[in-house]
Formats: C-alpha cells, sequence, structure tokens
C-alpha cells in the first residue's frame, strides 16, 4: 500500500513556486517532481496540502523537494532583483560555524538552473555577476552528497559552491535567503570568517610575530642570529622574556620548586 505524501508546495505555470498557504482553488497547480497536475486539499485531520489526483502512483518524493528548493530560491532570488531587495547566501563560518552571509541580488544579476559552467558538470544552480562571470554556485543536497568527481571539478575550476540541504519545512525560507550547511572553494579569510574568528585570527598573527621577534632578539644577543645594520640591538627586558611561552613556563616552574625547597627547609 502506498502512502499519500502530502506536498506543502506545487507550482503554477510559468512555473511559479506556490506554497500551500498562498495557493488558490481554480487555479491548476502542478508537481515539481512528475508535473502533472495536483489537487488542493483542505481537511478536519490532516493539515492542508497538494495531493495527485486519485489512482495515481505517486512520484519520487526526494526529486519533487529537489526541485521544489531550486525553484524557491530561483523565484527568491529574481523577485529580490527586481525590486531592489536583498537575496542572501549563506554558509557556516570556518572557525565557529556561526552564519556568514552575502547579499547576491545586485542588479543586473541573474540565476540559471542546470547550466553547465564547469565541464562535465551541470550545477543545480548559478548566480551571474552583471558581466555574466559566475558569482557563486549553489547545490542543493537533498539525499546524496556531491559526487567525489563533481567535487574535484568544482575545486580544479575554482569557483565557490554553496551545497544547501533542504526539507519540506525549510521551503518558504528559500524565498529570503539560502543558507548552505558546507562550502567550496570559498577563498579569503574575509569571506571564510565571521567578524569575531577575523579578529581572533588577527590577534593570534599578531602574537605569534611579536614572539617570533623575541627569539630574534634572543639570538641575537646570544650572538647566534643576524643582527640589522639598520636596527640597533636593542636589549631585552625581563618583561620581554616573560612575553615567551616556554620562558615563563620556566620562571614559573623554578618558582615552584623554589618555594617547594623553602617549605622542606623550614
Amino acid at each position: 500500500m502506498v502512502t499519500e505524501i502530502l506536498y506543502p508546495v506545487a507550482y503554477a505555470r510559468p512555473h511559479e513556486a506556490v506554497h500551500i498557504e498562498d495557493a488558490r482553488r481554480g487555479r491548476p497547480h502542478f508537481c515539481f517532481g512528475c508535473d502533472r497536475e495536483m489537487v488542493i486539499r483542505h481537511g478536519r485531520i490532516r493539515r492542508p496540502h497538494f495531493a495527485h489526483k486519485a489512482g495515481f502512483v505517486q512520484c519520487e518524493k526526494d526529486n519533487t523537494l529537489h526541485e521544489a528548493a531550486k525553484a524557491f530560491i530561483r523565484q527568491g532570488f529574481l523577485h529580490a532583483v527586481a525590486t531592489g531587495g536583498e537575496y542572501q547566501v549563506g554558509y557556516p563560518c570556518e572557525g565557529c560555524e556561526a552564519p556568514i552571509s552575502v547579499n547576491v541580488a545586485i542588479e543586473s544579476a541573474n540565476i540559471a538552473s542546470e547550466k553547465t559552467v564547469v565541464k562535465g558538470t551541470r550545477s543545480d544552480l548559478i548566480v551571474f555577476q552583471p558581466d555574466g562571470s559566475p558569482r557563486i554556485i549553489i547545490e542543493v543536497v537533498v539525499t546524496h552528497d556531491l559526487e567525489s568527481d563533481t567535487k574535484q571539478r568544482y575545486e580544479e575550476a575554482n569557483y565557490p559552491v554553496v551545497m544547501v540541504k533542504p526539507s519540506w519545512e525549510t521551503l518558504p525560507d528559500l524565498r529570503r535567503a539560502a543558507i548552505g550547511s558546507r562550502i567550496l572553494n570559498i577563498k579569503g579569510d574575509k569571506h571564510r570568517y565571521c567578524n569575531d574568528c577575523r579578529n581572533i585570527q588577527k590577534k593570534k598573527a599578531a602574537a605569534r610575530a611579536e614572539e617570533a621577534e623575541i627569539y630574534r632578539r634572543i639570538e641575537q644577543v646570544n650572538g647566534r642570529g643576524p643582527r640589522s645594520p639598520h636596527e640597533p640591538l636593542k636589549p631585552l627586558t625581563e618583561e620581554d622574556l616573560m612575553r615567551i611561552p616556554a620562558y615563563a613556563n620556566a620562571k614559573a616552574k623554578a618558582k615552584r620548586l623554589g618555594s617547594g625547597v623553602k617549605r622542606e627547609r623550614g
């Protein structure tokens, strides 16, 4: 026995994504998976939904979700461009997984579905910049991850890719933003990390550079390192040395050992 699927979405020609809450009786609606006409059902027990007509064998549900997600993303993007609004594409920060988002609905931008920009691969959605160059690729992942050879092609082409994993509940949200679960080929700290993680990285880099400079000066004092003719050698203070973790740890250990000896003598 085939269990009836309660579809929350369908499309109205010409391929307008429609959620059941926005559906109007008397207007034809069609299935994203099989393109057959659907009916609106409102009942006292079941929630409102679209359904195939009686006697029809159900189509593949995951494929329907996949096609519906693409349609909602495309519709949201085009509406934002036409009205001067924003359409956000988001993904997790590589440092803390906090959401990072960027508005891709700039003037004269465009979006295409099932188009090839990387040889041997048809991408689910491609956002194009006004000059016609690809800005970002959106792959909708429902059940299976990207094939390994597809990932390799994307990495070789070096195009940024955001992988969106939709659900029936989150489909309406795709009209406003497409939030990815993973990314490929996002380059540069500005795009890969949130502001907080970038600030932490900057502080760590500054600390590493400062520590390296202190080590360089120690080597110069001991006669083991090169001495720049343009910079006079500055003697290291105890405060400088205490900023080196190894030195500070050694001092702390010596202090603990020294206090232990005094207690034994006492």
